[in-house]
């Protein structure tokens, strides 16, 4: 895929999409006082209940496990003090606003806690959660977010996505 030269206006609608195409891992170093899980079975969202049913509460959480319960669908999750601080949907070959190769993993949305931004938890946790995926042979990866979300851009690029490859109206 190659880039696209952007002359969009300033409507807020408007999602930039990233693309990466990985073969090494990121080289991520542990934290301390953080735990990273990856959670693709349902059972795994019901062992981490404690820690997700504040953040997305019940009806939250029955989805989650219905996403997850697809096999496409996974959370990835960053706990400080039992609490989620950052989170992130990975769903492989599938994304309901722009075509995507059937291999590919499209992450998002992703979110990290109020008072933990500025941190470096969620370039962390996404990078975290791109080596899981190339352990278990993935190499292509899309990201999008709103192109007036600059903190989620920065995000974007600690993580080795380059120039947006693509654009579209939400």
């Amino acid at each position: 895929m190659s880039t696209v030269t952007l002359n969009i206006d300033e409507k807020l609608g408007f999602q930039l999409v990233y693309r990466q195409e990985r073969d090494t891992p990121f080289p991520v170093e542990e934290r301390e006082g953080v735990k990273f899980l990856f959670l693709t079975k349902s059972r795994e969202v019901l062992r981490h209940l404690p820690a997700l049913r504040p953040l997305l509460g019940w009806p939250g959480v029955f989805k989650a496990l219905t996403k997850v319960a697809t096999g496409r669908r996974s959370l990835y999750l960053v706990l400080q003090e039992g609490r989620a601080v950052s989170t992130g949907w990975c769903t492989v070959g599938r994304c309901r606003y722009y075509q995507v190769e059937p291999d590919a993993v499209v992450i998002g949305p992703i979110w990290s806690a109020k008072q933990c931004r500025g941190q470096g938890l969620a370039p962390f946790a996404l990078q975290r959660a791109v080596n899981h995926l190339m352990a278990q042979g993935r190499r292509i990866f899309y990201i999008d977010t709103f192109k007036t979300n600059t903190a989620s851009q920065h995000v974007i690029a600690k993580c080795g996505f380059g120039a947006p490859v693509s654009v579209y109206l939400r």
